[in-house]
């Protein structure tokens, strides 16, 4: 699945008349030709020249200048400073980190400051257009046990994601299958990111959606399971029946649980599991150290 990025260069540009006789640096900024309509999932490069159309040398620095609610410096550039020779020419590669940009109307500006007495600033302004592709995971009040079939191409701390429900004060807690937690009325985390490959035990104090953004896995992607206990993520677009799902694991399964209660015991030739279903998080027990692919049909 692509993202679809909308970008919108500007760069103010005014004719500067220098009078007969004079010496001074006159500087010169242009883009090149950018196609306002991409498709991109990935970093990407762009370019910006720079030409000293004086008779003397053109020295300048460049700033890159955000608004205050900008949580990530997504902009890069080739050299911050230098000088050019007077008819001289100077390229500078830019490039933004795609998984940095957040969702929506993006802004910058980057400040080329130079000698040049006429145009001390010229002002290359950025700006991108996100729209992410997402999931809805919904949350009832109290515990949910909850997975994503998304890879997070965005940032996927647990701050970032539960950035909403924190703010409006609807989590409680997020746990892992490790045990460890994000207690946001504690400001306190110790689950390093979210895995897409495991479930999250979560405590609500009401109901909500949870927004995932990034791109689906593949039915087939790997789970590697410890001996022990797992909380997993469920990735089949199928809503599957639990003796079917877990054939694949079938000898060293001991028990598989869901989050409202509901288990299957192999052993016991015991299930009362309603179907799986993406979304839905699960507990499983192995007997050993394996690798578990969902048997989708």
């Amino acid at each position: 699945m692509k993202c679809k990025l909308i970008i919108l260069i500007f760069v103010t540009l005014s004719l500067i008349l220098v009078p007969v006789g004079s010496t001074q640096p006159r500087i010169d900024v242009f883009p090149l030709e950018y196609d306002p309509f991409l498709w991109v999932d990935e970093e990407m490069d762009f370019d910006i020249d720079i030409a000293n159309q004086g008779d003397e040398d053109l020295t300048f620095n460049i700033n890159i200048v955000y608004p205050d609610e900008v949580e990530n410096d997504y902009l890069m550039i080739s050299r911050e400073n230098g000088v050019i020779e007077p008819e001289g020419l100077l390229g500078i590669t830019g490039s933004y980190r795609f998984g940095l940009l957040q969702e929506g109307h993006n802004i910058a500006e980057i400040l080329i400051n130079s000698n040049d007495p006429d145009r001390e600033t010229v002002v290359f302004r950025f700006h991108a257009y996100v729209w992410w592709p997402y999931l809805d995971i919904e949350l009832a009040e109290g515990w949910n046990l909850i997975s994503s079939y998304y890879s997070i191409l965005h940032i996927n701390s647990m701050e970032y994601i539960w950035r909403e429900q924190v703010r409006h004060d609807e989590l409680i807690i997020t746990k892992d299958g490790e045990g460890r937690f994000f207690l946001p009325a504690f400001d306190f985390n110790n689950i390093p990111l979210w895995n897409f490959r495991e479930g999250y035990l979560v405590k609500m104090a009401e109901a909500s959606t949870l927004q995932i953004d990034g791109e689906p896995v593949e039915a087939d992607t790997p789970i590697p399971l410890d001996e022990g206990w797992s909380m997993i993520a469920y990735f089949p677009e199928e809503e599957i029946e639990a003796l079917e799902a877990f054939r694949n694991i079938e000898d060293v399964l001991i028990m598989a649980k869901d989050g409202d209660g509901r288990f299957y015991l192999p052993e016991r030739e015991f299930n009362n599991m309603i179907h799986l279903r993406r979304t839905s998080g699960y507990l499983l027990k192995v007997s050993e150290d394996v690798e578990f692919i969902w048997n989708a049909p």
